[in-house]
């Protein structure tokens, strides 16, 4: 019994600080504070799991401090991955990795109106189902004076 009690004292994954110790950190509060306690606690299970695999009996468990920098680097990658404006300065004006398009003011204003629900497919003078494509229709036809479309 002695043997496989030394045996797991010898083991650095069991040195490995606790999840309970990382979140006394201060660094990991004031990160818990900016994001959120469950996308905070996520990296912190993931770089101990990363620990736990890399880790080999004749390597020493890493300090509170290496985890918490760990954590700080993961969660920082993963903000840098989000979606955020970019500067499209490659010449292409229709740049697919880029979001294709961009919408001009008036139209990103008019788009945020719709934030709830609107008469898509709704006859407001009957309330029964209408066309979806009525008002596109409709507008197409006074472009281009076209009797249907």
């Amino acid at each position: 019994m002695a043997t496989s009690k030394n045996k797991k004292q010898d083991d650095p994954r069991s040195r490995l600080a606790s999840v309970t110790a990382i979140l006394e950190n201060q660094v990991i509060k004031e990160l818990i504070d900016q994001q959120s306690r469950t996308t905070v606690m996520a990296a912190i299970q993931s770089v101990l799991a990363r620990w736990r695999t890399s880790l080999s009996p004749a390597d020493s468990a890493p300090d509170i401090e290496t985890i918490v920098s760990d954590v700080v680097d993961m969660l920082t990658d993963e903000e840098r991955d989000r979606i955020r404006r970019v500067v499209n300065a490659t010449g292409i004006i229709l740049h697919t990795g880029l979001g294709r398009a961009v919408l001009c003011g008036d139209a990103a204003r008019a788009l945020a109106d719709l934030d709830g629900c609107c008469n898509l497919q709704v006859d407001l003078d009957t309330g029964r189902r209408g066309k979806r494509n009525h008002m596109c229709e409709k507008l197409l036809c006074q472009l281009t004076g076209a009797e249907a479309a």
